[in-house]
């Protein structure tokens, strides 16, 4: 096969993915697609529910198993695929159908050179996007496919990295700060106690708080805290009697996430803010590093630079589970969720040469 037919075989199955809407709790479509291609490689075993799908490649004891991991939903609007220049457009073409296109791509193309350096595991999973992590597919098939997922020995998640390994992985805490206040009409303010004043304070605070940096593994973690919504009641003539803020806290793998909501609480408790409450909306824990020999021989082979994840990925889930595992995949990471989305077709194949060599 030449390079240019099997760059063009390539960049077609990313294209088949793009070519199919998948927005979150929208994906069976594509489920169903890629299960039917699965099966003509005939895998030992291949399970389907409403979370995903793993196909599972032998089980030799002498041999490392290795798992390709990618999420099936996107976040922009669905358009038609196309290709311009040196991009290949479509929603969620760099977040995350490139890296799991070329997963697919070459599990089909190159199981044979696979298999003789390792048992494949391949986990499609569903409802990654924006959703709580029990809603998660990777969440459920974790706990549901327990013995036979403990079987892996290293874990390549094919999130949009700009084929960089990245180790390890944010966790993040959405806390909700309510601020009352007393409601008036704004020609009387006196007759009030406008919440957004009383804010003021809080929001100057966060708005100055420089990012924190932890080293873990002589890599570097970038902890930061941002007001991402502020509400209050509508009303043009009104004094507004309450003040909601949404923080957003991006914390490193140093901080479980109950040491991250702390940081939080003491920073916030400090301002002294009358009528101050705060409810955690949502959290997700951090990603721990963890390597092995075999995680880090592959590392070594795939020959690309090192970094830390400063985003949240579902390394979390797997890492929990002990599982050495990292993120590794061809899509821009400045393209993720953007409306007319793209991944540079070279990143792509590039991509395929690196994971080529674990078969050298």
């Amino acid at each position: 096969m030449s390079r240019m037919n099997d760059k063009e075989r390539l960049v077609a199955t990313i294209q088949e993915l793009l070519a199919i809407p998948s927005p979150t709790f929208h994906e069976q479509a594509i489920c169903d697609f890629i299960v039917k291609r699965l099966q003509k490689t005939q895998p030992t075993q291949c399970i389907q529910d409403e979370h995903g799908i793993i196909a599972h490649y032998r089980s030799h004891k002498e041999l490392p198993t290795l798992a390709f991991v990618g999420h099936t939903d996107v976040v922009p609007e669905f358009f038609e695929p196309r290709i311009d220049g040196s991009k290949l457009h479509g929603a969620g073409a760099s977040d995350m159908k490139a890296g799991l296109g070329a997963c697919l791509y070459i599990v089909e193309e190159h199981l044979s050179e696979l298999l003789e350096r390792f048992n494949i595991v391949f986990i499609v999973y569903n409802r990654e996007e924006g959703t709580a992590l029990k809603e998660n597919g990777l969440y459920s098939l974790l706990k549901e496919n327990e013995t036979l997922l403990k079987m892996i020995d290293c874990a390549i998640v094919a999130e949009p990295t700009d084929n960089a390994i990245q180790l390890g992985c944010m966790g993040s805490l959405h806390v909700m700060v309510s601020i009352e206040g007393k409601e008036s009409h704004s020609a009387r303010p006196w007759n009030g106690d406008n919440a957004l004043y009383k804010a003021l304070p809080l929001l100057q605070y966060i708005a100055a708080q420089d990012p924190v940096v932890h080293s873990i593994d002589e890599l570097t973690f970038t902890e930061v805290m941002t007001v991402t919504e502020c509400n209050v009641p509508e009303g043009r003539t009104t004094i507004p009697g309450t003040c909601d803020i949404n923080i957003n806290y991006r914390f490193s793998p140093k901080r479980t996430e109950e040491e991250a909501y702390l940081v939080i609480e003491k920073k916030l408790r400090a301002l002294k803010i009358e009528g101050l409450s705060l409810e955690i909306r949502d959290s997700v824990p951090s990603g721990q590093i963890i390597r092995s020999a075999i995680s880090d021989e592959i590392m070594t082979k795939l020959g690309c630079n090192i970094e830390a994840k400063q985003a949240w990925t579902d390394v979390a889930q797997l890492s929990s589970c002990g599982i050495p595992c990292f993120n590794f995949g061809p899509g821009q990471q400045t393209q993720a969720h953007k409306d007319n989305e793209y991944v540079d077709i070279e990143s792509i194949y590039d991509y395929y040469h690196h994971i080529m060599k674990l078969v050298l």
